[in-house]
């Protein structure tokens, strides 16, 4: 079961937890009955999931349930994600973006020249911002970011990975 899976089902037997407490207190449209003050667990929940609280407010009884678990996972690495980017300025937002199109597209061959199938490639973020001179008032020109995260099978050509898209200074 790998690392994902087992955050899965921790996260989904809190949620159980969580929503059986919740199941079991609520009571829609029923009248309100003289009972005993103490809360009794139903059978197969034990005491030590959760509290019960009952507080008065001005006559009025406000009741709450306090639920907490934990839980942790361990597993062995078994795929690794490298993020890697491009970056350009020029003083022509055209010719920024024409030469980063360039640079990510030799990353992006690279990558692929390493067996690393095109789908596990994706783009996480592409911008293109203004440089600004705040003395001067004015553009002086323009910077544009391309990163896409690598999702590799092999953890044995993570390094190779970034090596052969730094080889030829692909990426800035």
């Amino acid at each position: 079961m790998n690392s994902k899976q087992q955050y899965i089902s921790v996260f989904a037997i809190c949620l159980t937890v969580i929503v059986a407490a919740a199941i079991i207190t609520y009571k829609p449209l029923a009248p309100q009955e003289e009972e005993d003050d103490t809360f009794k667990f139903p059978v197969g929940i034990p005491p030590s999931l959760g509290t019960v609280a009952s507080i008065s407010q001005g006559g009025e009884q406000i009741s709450a349930i306090y639920v907490s678990g934990s839980g942790s996972a361990s597993e062995k690495a078994n795929q690794a994600t490298v993020t890697l980017g491009v970056m350009t300025e020029d003083p022509y937002a055209s010719v920024a973006v024409e030469d980063n199109a360039e640079r990510m597209t030799a990353v992006i061959n690279a990558i692929k020249a390493l067996n690393i199938p095109e789908d596990k490639i994706k783009t996480v973020q592409y911008s293109v911002y203004p440089d600004y001179d705040w003395e001067l008032r004015r553009t002086t020109g323009y910077r544009v970011t391309n990163m896409v995260e690598v999702e590799i099978e092999n953890l044995e050509i993570i390094g190779n990975v970034i090596d052969e898209t730094q080889k030829e200074k692909l990426i800035s």
